[in-house]
């Protein structure tokens, strides 16, 4: 299980494969290439309004200042209503890129350029100038727009209106990035797929050194697994956008992350998944909370015949590996296998649904969580048997089953001693963590902290009379101002911590950062937020580190 790939660098390989691969595949069509990336940049008016708005809330004017002096020359040649971009096709074995800029004057631009840094400039034909800034640039007017590229003959075919090309991206983000991947020929994701399945075998080849106690079986699930989402990605995308913004009348600012898929495809089914279930744990997301998460989803037929496989493996290895050590009780293969069991029936079923909160006082911590799983009574019957199982050991707690109970819900209490020398822990939870397990028919709930009964009981209360909510699918809020002050009174000697709370509790705007994503028809969401307040904070404490 070593060589799992976190999400974010598979993205990032699986675009660099795309495009490296696209310099050995040959690629070369009559036609004119379609644009597999788009870079779209809002209008110097936006900008420049957006600088400074963000400039004012973080307490750093001089930098809206700064940018005017130094692009000041540069922005008076530019249509300052109209957008910038950059657009890359494939073609002639190898991507080629050009930018666009809204400038009619190229003789004037040109005039500043020299005056400021001094330019070598060489005419060219068909219109193309070589500019030399360091490294040769070529531009060419065409109309009210002047385009730029590292190479003379990537201007020869230019669009006569690139700002259709951008597809409205300008009007919705300051700076957005879409890959066409069905742009992409299918030469180039054909290669781009062995690549992809070629390095996935190497990194969960159990004969290499690095992976030798990887079970084979395993590794060919993985294998297989890994190899059909990265098939998933290149062959049913359809396209691929990031935008970032900035909200002045929100007062906030996010970036978007959109995945859209072909039709009928199983990337589309799975994206309808993540829209159409509803969550039971409504209550764990209250606006109380200092942060709270929540995951409720459906599972394809697809998924859930990986999961099973995955975890019917896990269930056989673990039993081998308790039955090798001679340590272990024999009951305790029992006990395993019963809770792989209630693992593997639950995602059988078919959905997840799972969520979380922190909720924070002046010296006061609490977390609550839930999770929906198969069979409530066959957990807490395992549990009650680990426990039975331990009791002559060292330092296990004492625990009371069945110590209260909440609609259909039991609740076991127990509690772990908190070392004297760790005095920050005991500032908060005291002289022990308290614990709670909540065990229903299809739940279990878990509690940290202090009052951890009260605290289940009024979560489930409010997600009973809330109902199966359909929430967001994947959802994470924290909120900063909470946050701080616990950090504040927890540390009272860090001086810095104080400033910051006092900074967001005083913002006029949110002190909210969320993350959400959302599936629907063909298209997955996802958008993390970031509100006025919190920038007033970062604000203050670059000016505290200066």
């Amino acid at each position: 299980m070593k060589r799992y790939i976190p999400a974010s660098s598979f993205i990032w390989l699986l675009l660099f494969t795309i495009v490296s691969s696209a310099y050995c595949s040959g690629v070369s069509s009559a036609d004119p290439p379609k644009p597999i990336i788009v870079v779209s940049i809002a209008s110097v008016d936006r900008l420049m309004d957006d600088l400074a708005y963000m400039a004012k809330i973080t307490g750093q004017p001089q930098a809206n200042g700064f940018v005017q002096l130094l692009a000041g020359k540069f922005l008076e040649t530019l249509d300052r209503s109209r957008p910038s971009g950059v657009i890359v096709t494939l073609a002639d074995h190898g991507p080629k890129g050009v930018g666009f800029l809204p400038i009619s004057d190229l003789k004037g631009l040109l005039s500043k350029l020299d005056a400021q840094f001094g330019v070598d400039v060489e005419q060219l034909d068909h219109g193309i100038k070589r500019v030399g800034i360091g490294k040769s640039v070529f531009l060419k007017q065409q109309g009210k727009w002047l385009f730029f590229s590292d190479h003379a003959e990537n201007l020869d075919h230019l669009p006569a209106e690139p700002e259709k090309l951008l597809e409205g991206l300008h009007q919705s983000y300051d700076l957005a990035i879409r890959l066409n991947v069905r742009n992409i020929p299918e030469s180039v994701r054909k290669l781009a797929s062995h690549n992809l399945e070629t390095w996935v075998e190497l990194g969960l080849d159990p004969n290499l050194s690095t992976n030798a106690d990887l079970d084979p079986e395993l590794a060919e699930v993985l294998r297989k697994n890994v190899t059909q989402v990265a098939r998933s990605l290149i062959y049913d995308t359809d396209q691929v956008t990031v935008g970032w913004a900035v909200d002045s009348q929100g007062r906030r600012s996010y970036l978007d992350v959109d995945v859209t898929a072909v039709a009928g495809t199983d990337l589309a089914r799975r994206f309808s998944g993540l829209s159409s279930s509803a969550t039971a744990f409504s209550g764990l997301v209250g606006s109380d909370a200092a942060i709270s998460f929540l995951v409720s989803c459906s599972l394809s037929d697809q998924d859930i015949e990986q999961f099973t496989t995955l975890f019917e493996i896990l269930r056989r290895e673990g039993k081998k590996a308790i039955q090798k050590d001679a340590d272990a009780p024999p009951e305790l293969v029992a006990i395993f296998d019963q809770i792989l069991s209630v693992v593997v029936a639950t995602f059988q079923q078919g959905t997840v649904d799972t969520g979380g909160s922190v909720f924070l006082g002046p010296r006061s911590f609490q977390f609550a969580g839930g999770v929906r799983v198969a069979n409530g009574p066959a957990l807490a019957a395992a549990f009650k048997s680990i426990i039975e199982l331990a009791k002559n050991e060292p330092d296990v707690p004492v625990v009371k089953f069945n110590a209260a109970r909440h609609r259909n819900i039991a609740f076991h209490t127990f509690s772990v001693p908190i070392a004297e020398d760790e005095k920050e822990s005991r500032k908060v939870l005291g002289d022990a963590l308290d614990v709670v397990i909540g065990t229903g028919p299809k739940s279990v709930y878990l509690a940290f902290g202090q009052n951890g009964i009260q605290l289940l009981t009024d979560v489930i209360e409010r997600s009973t009379k809330g109902g199966k909510q359909p929430l967001a699918s994947v959802q994470m809020k924290v909120a900063v101002k909470r946050l701080m002050r616990f950090l504040a009174t927890v540390s009272e000697k860090d001086e810095k911590l104080g400033i910051l709370a006092d900074t967001i509790e005083k913002a006029e705007g949110g002190d909210g950062i969320s993350a959400v994503i959302q599936g629907g028809p063909q298209r997955l969401h996802g958008r993390l937020e970031i509100q006025e307040g919190v920038f007033e904070m970062l604000g203050k404490a670059v000016q505290l580190d200066k």
